[in-house]
C-alpha cells in the first residue's frame, strides 16, 4: 500500500466514524545514520493528525533489535534451520487447535498487545497457528527469546529455548474486572500485565485502555504482576503520563475485581503540561 493509498483510506473511514490509528514504523523510518530524527515522525502526525492516534511506537524483531527499513526484506526473511515443532494441549487435555505461538524479543514486551485472548498485532514472522491436533511450528532466529501460547481457553509462557517436538499443556486464564469511580473525562490508564515466571525488564502484555465511556472492562489475564499507566487524555486519542499508577497482582482462583483510583489534581496538571509541551514542539 503506499502512502497516498493509505491516507485515502483513512479519509474515507473517518467520514463516518472518527478512527485513531496505531502507528508503527521501522528505525529506519525515525533516525539516520547520524541518530537524528529525519522528519518522519512529523510527516506521520501532520497527515494523521497529532491528537488523532491511540500509540505510536517501533517494529521489533525477535533477537531484540530495531529493523532497520533500509534492509526489512532481507531482516524478514525466514532462516533455514530455525524451525521448532512442538505440541499444545488445552487445560481439558483436548488439543490446543487454532492456539497462537509468538516468538517474544528477550526484554522488549512494549509494543505486544494482548487482546480477546490472542495478540492483536503479531509480528508476522514471530507468529504462527496450531493445527487441529495441536501440533505447531514456529521460526526462531535468536539464541535467547521467550515465548507464548495462547488460545481463548487458556496459555503458557516460557523462557527459550525450546526443545524440538516437546509437548507443553496451557494454564487456565484468570477472570479480573477493572472500575473505574469519579473519573474526569481526560483521563486514560493502560493496563499492563507481566506472567508469572518472566521478569525485567518486560514490562508485559498491553491488556486494554480505560477512558471516556469505557469505564468497566472484564478480562482474561495471566497470573502474574502487573500495573496500570496513567494518561491526561483530552480527546480520548493520544496522551500525556501523568506519573499515576496502580500496581496488580493477578492470583490463581476465584475472579477479581479491582477498583481503579482517579487521578488527583497534580497527576493532571503534570500530565497536561507534557501534553501541551508535546504539542508546541517545533515540526522538521
Amino acid at each position: 500500500m503506499t502512502w497516498e493509498q493509505m491516507l485515502n483510506r483513512l479519509k474515507g473511514w473517518r467520514k463516518d466514524i472518527r478512527v485513531l490509528p496505531r502507528i508503527y514504523q521501522t528505525s529506519g523510518h525515525t533516525k539516520g545514520a547520524d541518530g537524528k530524527f529525519n522528519g518522519s515522525s512529523n510527516r506521520i502526525l501532520e497527515a494523521v493528525g497529532p491528537q488523532e492516534f491511540t500509540m505510536m511506537s517501533f517494529v521489533q524483531g525477535v533477537k531484540n533489535e530495531l529493523y532497520d527499513s533500509t534492509r526489512i526484506q532481507a531482516d524478514l526473511a525466514r532462516k533455514s534451520g530455525t524451525e521448532l515443532r512442538g505440541k499444545l494441549t488445552l487445560p481439558s487435555s483436548a488439543a490446543a487447535a487454532g492456539a497462537q505461538i509468538v516468538v517474544l524479543p528477550k526484554g522488549r514486551w512494549g509494543n505486544l498487545n494482548l487482546s480477546q485472548s490472542t495478540f492483536a498485532n503479531p509480528v508476522d514472522e514471530v507468529c504462527s497457528y496450531a493445527k487441529e491436533s495441536g501440533e505447531f511450528e514456529i521460526h526462531v532466529d535468536a539464541a535467547e527469546y521467550d515465548i507464548g501460547f495462547f488460545h481463548k481457553e487458556g496459555y503458557l509462557v516460557v523462557k527459550g529455548p525450546l526443545k524440538h517436538t516437546a509437548e507443553y499443556k496451557l494454564q487456565p486464564w484468570q477472570r479480573i474486572t477493572l472500575t473505574t469511580k469519579d473519573w474526569p473525562d481526560d483521563q486514560k490508564d493502560e493496563v499492563w500485565i507481566r506472567p508469572e515466571g518472566t521478569s525485567p525488564p518486560c514490562p508485559g502484555f498491553s491488556l486494554a485502555w480505560l477512558h471516556g465511556k469505557r469505564r468497566t472492562v472484564t478480562l482474561n489475564v495471566p497470573v502474574g504482576i502487573g500495573k496500570t499507566t496513567q494518561l491526561y487524555s483530552p480527546n480520548g486519542g493520544g496522551g500525556a503520563v501523568t506519573g499515576g499508577t496502580t500496581r496488580l497482582v493477578i492470583r490463581p482462583g476465584e475472579p477479581q475485581t479491582i477498583a481503579l483510583p482517579a487521578m488527583t489534581d497534580e497527576q493532571r496538571a503534570a500530565g497536561k503540561r507534557k501534553w501541551e509541551g508535546f504539542l508546541s514542539e517545533p515540526q522538521e
